[in-house]
């Protein structure tokens, strides 16, 4: 419904709490978030990331129909809409964590995965590099006295 009901919000966080019912993540200093909900979240709130940030916009969104908080908060329409199970499902994870400080991290996942395949890429080149470093040395000690090529 426009707005949400108290009731398709509380239905919609025990499904996010069900889901992240066996995960247990480890003690961290910092939470990094990423995404469309978790930006404007700090866009919204104009900058600040606390646990009162979550239920001040929550509040709004449930207060008026989209298309009027959309206004409030200098936010696409669309964007609203999807914004309260957003902020549910951030507000769960960050729960989860213990509600370290939150930051909003500059990528997303999809630079996160790069930066991650660039850093095994790297391992791999530095081991093929090694591997090549030896592979050249062991040529050099094998090589004929005269210089010729090793068959």
């Amino acid at each position: 419904s426009d707005p949400p009901a108290l009731d398709e919000l509380a239905a919609v966080r025990a499904e996010i709490d069900v889901a992240l019912g066996g995960i247990h993540p480890p003690a961290v200093e910092v939470v990094l978030a990423v995404g469309g909900s978790a930006t404007t979240l700090a866009a919204a709130a104009g900058g600040e990331l606390a646990p009162a940030t979550i239920a001040r916009i929550l509040a709004v969104l449930l207060a008026e129909p989209a298309s009027e908080a959309a206004k409030r908060l200098g936010l696409p329409v669309e964007r609203v809409r999807l914004l309260p199970v957003g902020l549910l499902a951030l507000e769960a994870i960050w729960g989860a964590f213990g509600q370290a400080p939150l930051h909003i991290a500059l990528g997303g996942l999809r630079e996160g995965v790069v930066l991650d395949v660039i850093a095994h890429d790297r391992e791999l080149l530095k081991a093929g590099l090694r591997d090549a470093g030896e592979a050249a040395k062991n040529m050099k000690r094998n090589a004929p006295a005269g210089g010729g090529a090793v068959s």
